[in-house]
């Protein structure tokens, strides 16, 4: 596709980087807009979000340099090419979600609050990161049959992925797949019951369709061996995140009271 946008006096810039820099801004604008609507400090979620974009790129970056640690360890300087690939959006939530809940504690915030406003900006921001994915030819799936519609051509000698072979447009469904997930929690989250609803459908719904989607993938991953059974990386962190939205629904729910409805304002006289 196109893994540099703009190339001038030997200085690249790549659209990977490009694009990922767009959904962090979505996302930021959104999660400012969220925390005004749900009464939320907006000056501490715009605080946290400079956490999350710090974490997330440290987390996702050395999630990936631990899978593939032999490659870094023969060329340490690899660490820092971003434009190479190498970023893993586990990684970067999982990091998120540390420092989230170490912020939420040391500012007197509800974790399961600020959770469900932030999960709709991380969902719509990883669309756009798809589509840098794309751009780059990073996260490729599996050779296919020509002749099947939707099927991708990577032909930039640059590009990260596999060359003049068509692909399945796994890239293409990420991003679709992020979109879908967003419009749900999006409408649904003035409805939610409880702090951590939202959290938990993003989670079951984020995590059952990403272990599907590692079934068409043929980029380099690391695997885990259960016997006869294979699971990339992803999908045994989709299983551990499956089993914490469960404890949200079962545990955390129950000690929550029910959100109330917000109130109508009443029409003043005169």
């Amino acid at each position: 596709m196109h893994p540099i946008l703009i190339q001038f006096f030997g200085f690249s810039i790549h659209s990977y980087g490009v694009m990922l820099a767009i959904g962090f801004m979505v996302g930021i604008s959104l999660a400012a807009r969220e925390a005004v609507r749900t009464g939320v400090d907006p000056d501490k979620i715009l605080n946290l979000t400079f956490w999350i974009l710090l974490s997330s790129i440290l987390g996702s970056r050395l999630f990936h340099c631990m899978v593939f640690y032999p490659q870094y360890i023969q060329d340490p300087l690899r660490i820092l090419k971003l434009w190479e690939g190498g970023l893993v959006f586990y990684g970067g939530f999982l990091g998120a979600v540390l420092v989230s809940a170490l912020y939420a504690k040391i500012h007197k915030l509800n974790f399961w609050e600020v959770g469900d406003l932030l999960m709709p900006s991380v969902i719509l921001g990883l669309v756009f990161g798809r589509i840098g994915c794309l751009l780059a030819g990073c996260c490729y799936g599996h050779v296919c049959d020509p002749d099947f519609a939707l099927a991708i051509t990577f032909r930039n000698p640059i590009g990260l992925g596999i060359k003049n072979e068509p692909l399945y447009p796994t890239q293409i469904i990420s991003a679709v797949n992020a979109l879908v997930i967003f419009l749900t929690v999006w409408l649904y989250r003035k409805k939610k019951r409880f702090h951590g609803e939202v959290l938990a459908i993003c989670l079951i719904l984020y995590s059952i369709t990403r272990s599907l989607i590692e079934f068409l993938r043929d980029d380099p991953r690391g695997f885990l061996e259960l016997g006869r059974v294979s699971l990339s990386e992803s999908q045994v962190v989709s299983i551990g995140l499956l089993a914490f939205a469960l404890y949200i629904l079962l545990w955390i729910r129950p000690g929550q009271t029910v959100m109330p409805k917000p109130a109508k304002a009443q029409k003043r006289n005169g």
